[in-house]
């Protein structure tokens, strides 16, 4: 609904009946001269819709907007009504709304709608609908307007998220490696199993020469690497669990970042990934930066009964930064639903004592792992070493 035509007769400045017609739909200026009645348009608006504020009307009495050479004046505005979508109630049924209002020196004032007579609270009832229907379509307007916003600022989100996890994986270099010394201890260790096996004294084996037999398929199946100089060992190497209860949760946050390799600088980090023939994956204490984890935070999930998942394992204080970048972001939980609400609360992952895995992100990994994860520790391959 828009006002479509204005009709001014004796108002003001316009002794004679003038006429504004087809005006648009969404825009309009009013061009002229100083003192040309451009502002007594406004004023006729103002008139016929019953507003008789003196401010408004910049007029200390309504005798004042009669034209000087007439007893009387009328104003008329008629309203494009055809959008059925915004038509005041009442009126659906009408395609035009006309309404007038004339006024004599008498101080009779008279108000038309559609042609028929009517009180001014009439008129102020629909124009009351008419600011409901303006402002319904501006609050869509804006509803629109902020959806379009929200969705904008959601992809510019993941589109951060995605550039930062991108940016963490490239932290970690991921290469291949071959061992020469892990080979020979393998070889040793078949060799010894070779000779038990041929001397037929497989139904003599103690206790020893199964862990050794063990210990050989075990250290087969792993991913291998030279410890020496600047070279410290993978992370499942470097730490102990404090709690066995919390071994499945710890792993399931571990999961390939067990075999990571901590290393002392870059340059050592390159030197092993040339030399290497497996892929692998580094942590060069010297680069690699850990999420940081606020204190208050830490301290309202513990509130909520979960724990920080590194404080359930112990290392070497040198490899603090590489376990900060393992485990920090990371909180445990007893109880599913626990874990849930934690995790969207605080945005945080968080991982159950079963191993299931909510994501803030929305994901959510669940179940047992299906495998038993064994830690051979340096010791471990030092004692088979001596054998």
């Amino acid at each position: 609904m828009y006002i479509k035509d204005i009709i001014l007769d004796g108002f003001k400045c316009y002794e004679e009946k003038t006429t504004i017609k087809n005006l648009d739909k969404f825009y309009n200026a009013i061009t002229g001269l100083n003192g040309s009645g451009k502002s007594n348009i406004v004023d006729a608006i103002i008139f016929v819709l019953g507003l008789e504020s003196r401010k408004l009307l910049r007029t200390n009495s309504l005798k004042e907007l009669i034209n000087v050479k007439r007893k009387d004046c009328k104003v008329t505005i008629v309203l494009n009504n055809s959008d059925k979508n915004k038509s005041p109630e009442g009126y659906v049924d009408y395609n035009e709304i006309i309404i007038s209002r004339s006024y004599d020196f008498m101080g009779k004032s008279k108000f038309m709608l559609n042609n028929h007579s009517c009180s001014m609270n009439t008129i102020h009832k629909l124009t009351s609908k008419i600011k409901k229907i303006i402002f319904e379509d501006e609050l869509s307007k804006n509803i629109l307007s902020l959806k379009n916003y929200l969705e904008n600022y959601i992809k510019d989100k993941n589109l951060l998220d995605e550039v930062e996890q991108r940016m963490n994986d490239l932290e970690c270099i991921e290469s291949d490696e071959n061992n020469i010394n892990i080979k020979e201890m393998l070889d040793d260790e078949k060799i010894k199993y070779d000779e038990l096996k041929n001397n037929n004294l497989n139904d003599k084996l103690n206790y020893e020469h199964e862990e050794d037999k063990r210990k050989y398929f075990s250290l087969k199946s792993k991913i291998n690497y030279t410890p020496g100089h600047n070279i410290f060992g993978t992370v499942d190497e470097n730490i102990n669990l404090k709690n066995e209860k919390y071994r499945e949760a710890i792993f399931t946050i571990l999961g390939n970042k067990a075999k990571y390799i901590i290393v002392n600088d870059e340059q050592t980090g390159s030197k092993l990934l040339k030399d290497s023939e497996k892929r692998v994956s580094v942590i060069p204490l010297s680069k690699i930066n850990a999420k940081y984890i606020k204190n208050d935070l830490i301290r309202k999930v513990k509130n909520e009964g979960g724990i920080h998942a590194i404080d359930l394992v112990e290392f070497d204080s040198k490899y603090k930064k590489a376990m900060e970048h393992v485990f920090n972001g990371y909180f445990i939980f007893e109880y599913s639903d626990a874990a849930q609400k934690i995790c969207y609360e605080y945005k945080i992952i968080c991982v159950t004592l079963d191993g299931s895995i909510y994501d803030p992100k929305g994901t959510l990994t669940g179940g047992k792992l299906n495998y038993k994860i064994d830690i051979i520790k340096r010791s471990d391959i030092e004692i088979l070493e001596k054998k």
